[in-house]
């Protein structure tokens, strides 16, 4: 009994703490109530609304379908994963990782802005079921590390 009654009150203090250790922070910022006025013929009434959270996706960001992490083997045991994300995608191949942005745009996919290499890639994509496989449009592709890891291959969850 007198256990628990230490217990409940070490577990108040901590409450109560956590709860009013920002206080007076200034980097610690909270949502503000939106305040407005409707007005009447004869008076005006103040109203407090929360300030909507949105959400946005870009249209040109990875469909669902083609969204997570894909894994492929080249042979000789080189291992490729895609992590393909909104705008973004991260590969790593062995010890070597690299990132830049993608954009999608129906059954084509644009590689840019890598941490590894200059210039864009456009491929063609298409899931089936559990696979996600790419190929090189005819504009080529100026990232020679690009290429070997995506163009005809097929990755899988």
């Amino acid at each position: 009994m007198h256990r628990l009654l230490i217990f409940r009150i070490v577990l108040i203090a901590l409450v109560t703490t956590a709860c009013s250790s920002t206080a007076g922070d200034p980097s610690v910022t909270t949502a503000q109530p939106v305040a407005s006025t409707i007005a009447t013929p004869t008076t005006e009434v103040p109203t407090t609304t929360e300030a909507p959270i949105t959400t946005t996706t870009a249209a040109d960001a990875a469909p669902p379908e083609m969204e997570g992490v894909w894994r492929t083997d080249l042979g000789n045991n080189d291992r490729v994963q895609l992590n393909l994300r909104g705008n973004d995608y991260i590969i790593t191949r062995g010890p070597n990782s690299g990132s830049g942005d993608i954009s999608v745009d129906g059954d084509l996919i644009t590689f840019s802005g890598s941490t590894l290499c200059n210039g864009v890639g456009t491929y063609q994509w298409t899931v089936e079921g559990a696979s996600l496989t790419f190929t090189a449009d005819d504009s080529g592709d100026p990232c020679s590390g690009r290429r070997p890891v995506l163009d005809g291959v097929t990755y899988t969850r």
